[in-house]
């Protein structure tokens, strides 16, 4: 069957007809599963690029419809079509696709996806969180990734996954998760769960989520897809998810399991001489317990909490995020914050932390809960001094998040210096608190 889609687009590229384009098409939509595509490659990218308008343009329409109608098609074809196409005809299928889409669905998607390409993931995150459906969280949690805002990022890929095994195709019963792109997809789900653990160093789930992917492809079949395709000149895809399972073992001290992982991978790339001095470290602490105790205890070593309430007058922050930083690390060791016992509000699908609150595309600092009573509070941080247009800012907010939760919100702003203006301005409102933050370092003598 491979051979037939080579030869109808080779065809199609000479001798273009509406025949053989409806042939062609019928093929690709009936005929031919992904990992038929993926058997010749070099062919099919050959093959595919430098065809008549025409035939991007029907296959754009398809592909609006899809993402309106049926975006999880998007993973079951479209993405492994999409990564055969050259900058060139890339090009011309988004914009062709743009003027199907209408402001529609697909609208977002397309220009949600066009911003990831470009790295702006800020922009892009707005695009997607336009969109009401939970295919849409899969690219909202790698734009929460990149922006390395790893809670929110995981609880958007934990509602993927629920929806994704909730789901049957229409008309055929048939459980979404059988279909190969949506394997895929789950793959890349986990691992990307498992970055994100890594780097909150919440380890054990970090591991487990590493298993789950291995439970889909063994790390055999890992390294056939995905070592072909390259990051950069010195990594692929292979030693990128290789590098972060082996460091949740060693963190986790499956050792062992470590060891095992590393023969395979010196199997595969025998002149990398990073990976033999890793096992042969490795093995050196298996030996010598006391120095594997030793590593074990300065990993996990608890640190000391600061406590902020110390903190006196006249120095800054350099940035909010320090300052964010500073709140949740007193939360995290049962200080008070803002004469308050709060902490991180979290639910199935929010960390409140950076999220981004999709019916206005705005991003709070914070969202705490007052443990005592319930009470959510948005936070919004200012490292130096403002005006009182953070009022109106924090009051958008507060609107727009308690329609989306269905509950009643206040605000508190925090920042070095206030004003007369700003002070008398929240006076007048009775969900709004205002609060600055001061500390200095003082000389003993």
């Amino acid at each position: 069957m491979i051979d037939k889609i080579i030869y109808l687009l080779e065809e199609l590229k000479v001798n273009y007809n509406k025949d053989l384009l409806e042939k062609t098409l019928t093929c690709i939509n009936e005929e031919i599963t992904v990992n038929d595509l993926l058997e010749e490659k070099v062919k099919i990218r050959e093959a595919i690029n430098g065809q008549q308008e025409e035939f991007y343009n029907a296959l754009a329409f398809e592909f609006v419809q899809d993402l309106n109608e049926f975006p999880e098609m998007y993973f079951m074809v479209w993405e492994p079509m999409l990564y055969f196409f050259n900058e060139y005809t890339n090009d011309v299928f988004f914009k062709t696709a743009l003027e199907f889409a209408h402001d529609s669905n697909a609208t977002s998607y397309l220009n949600g996806l066009l911003q990831l390409e470009k790295g702006n993931f800020r922009i892009a995150l707005g695009y997607f969180n336009s969109i009401d459906h939970l295919v849409a969280c899969y690219f909202t949690a790698i734009c929460y990734l990149e922006e390395e805002n790893y809670h929110n990022s995981i609880k958007q890929n934990e509602q993927l996954l629920k929806y994704l095994g909730s789901f049957t195709i229409p008309g055929n019963g048939i459980n979404l998760l059988n279909y190969p792109g949506i394997l895929t997809l789950q793959w890349n789900i986990h691992n990307d769960i498992g970055y994100a653990y890594n780097r909150i160093n919440d380890l054990e789930n970090a591991l487990n989520c590493y298993k789950r992917s291995l439970d889909i492809f063994d790390l055999e079949s890992n390294y056939e897809i995905n070592h072909i395709h390259l990051i950069d000149d010195k990594v692929d895809e292979f030693t990128l998810f290789a590098n972060n399972y082996l460091f949740s073992l060693e963190k986790t001290r499956d050792l062992q399991k470590c060891l095992n992982v590393l023969d395979f991978i010196i199997s595969k790339y025998p002149l990398e001489f990073y990976y033999r001095k890793k096992r042969k470290n490795l093995q050196l602490q298996i030996s010598t317990k006391s120095e594997s105790e030793y590593v074990f205890n300065q990993i996990f070593k608890p640190k000391k909490p600061f406590n902020i309430v110390s903190f006196q007058s006249t120095k800054l922050i350099s940035k909010e995020k320090n300052l964010e930083d500073m709140i949740v690390e007193q939360i995290k060791f049962g200080f008070k914050v803002f004469n308050k016992s709060l902490e991180i509000y979290q639910d199935e699908n929010i960390f409140g932390r950076q999220y981004v609150i999709p019916e206005i595309n705005g991003r709070l600092d914070l969202l705490l809960i007052d443990k005592e009573n319930d009470q959510l509070y948005i936070i919004e941080l200012k490292r130096n001094e403002c005006g009182i247009e953070v009022v109106e800012q924090i009051e958008k907010y507060i609107e727009a998040l308690s329609i989306h939760l269905n509950k009643k919100i206040k605000g508190i702003i925090c920042l070095h210096k206030t004003n007369n203006e700003l002070t008398e301005l929240v006076k007048t409102n009775n969900s709004i608190e205002l609060f600055t933050y001061n500390f200095e370092f003082t000389k003993e003598d």
